[in-house]
């Protein structure tokens, strides 16, 4: 499939394909479920429901998550952090968190973002640091920055969205950027599984097939991470198939979970499986858990 340009007369809920330079708060307006919505379902369909209605509002990002937000502006997007391009400066003494950052995020144009000097700093730092890493480099070099996609589940029918950060249509290779406290083998290992982020290129590849675009074994999938702490380093760590087979098990069981509720019109907040409950074994300290 031909990916389509966004326009400004574009529906407000596409059919499914591949856009390119969609906004992201003209992407977060498309009404489908994304890799974010399914972990809420996960936790409760009745979170997921009051937040898909509006009955739950969406948080302000926290201080990390500008950051990171700043970082893939400059880096994968490689634009200007202007008040064109919906960055708006804050002074050097706003706090971290509080109704005093609140109330000057809420005053800004909506779907705009803020951010003080300091956040800024930091983002350079990593930008810099990812400029000069070869592997990240090259992920970038021949890749189409911030693809919107929009796909039928082919298992549930369920129409979906995701957003990649870096897609090399020619190479069949998809990269999305992570900010992490470690970028080592098993600190990231860790971050990948607290975040379930082998969900999210399963689901960018399953979007990008079912769009026509190569065969699920033929896309090589990449996790760019770099430290967000001084000093900034950079690890680019592929998917392992074993990740994305468990991803694949993990997003159809909470898939056909979506299903079931909107069929039976039910999004039940209790949990009634009734399963004892289990404590990681080092809490038993050698006794038999």
């Amino acid at each position: 499939m031909t990916p389509i340009q966004y326009s400004l007369g574009m529906a407000a809920a596409p059919e499914p394909g591949i856009y390119l330079g969609v906004p992201f708060n003209v992407y977060k307006l498309w009404p489908y479920p994304s890799k974010s919505l399914l972990g809420d379902l996960q936790t409760s369909p009745a979170q997921f429901a009051a937040k898909v209605s509006g009955q739950i509002k969406w948080g302000w990002p926290s201080y990390a998550q500008i950051i990171g937000s700043l970082t893939d502006h400059i880096w994968v997007e490689q634009l200007p952090v202007d008040e064109a391009h919906g960055w708006h400066a804050g002074p050097k003494d706003m706090p971290t968190k509080g109704k005093r950052r609140d109330a000057w995020l809420a005053s800004l144009p909506k779907g705009d973002s803020g951010y003080t000097p300091t956040q800024l700093d930091l983002a350079l730092a990593m930008v810099a640091a990812l400029q000069n890493n070869e592997r990240a480099d090259e992920l970038q070099a021949n890749a189409t920055p911030q693809v919107s996609l929009v796909w039928d589940d082919p298992d549930t029918g369920i129409r979906m969205k995701g957003r990649p950060d870096l897609i090399d249509f020619d190479g069949l290779v998809l990269s999305d950027l992570k900010t992490a406290r470690s970028i080592t083998k098993a600190g990231f290992s860790k971050a990948c599984a607290d975040y379930n982020y082998h969900w999210q290129l399963h689901l960018y590849t399953t979007g990008l097939v079912a769009n026509g675009i190569g065969a699920y074994e033929d896309w090589k999938q990449w996790l760019i991470a770099v430290r967000n702490e001084p000093i900034h380093g950079v690890a680019c760590r592929p998917m392992g198939p074993a990740a994305l087979e468990l991803a694949r098990a993990e997003v159809n069981e909470v898939l056909w979970q979506l299903r079931s509720c909107i069929d039976a019109g039910e999004w039940p907040a209790d949990h009634n499986d009734e399963q004892p409950i289990t404590l990681p074994g080092w809490r038993f300290k050698g006794r038999t858990a």
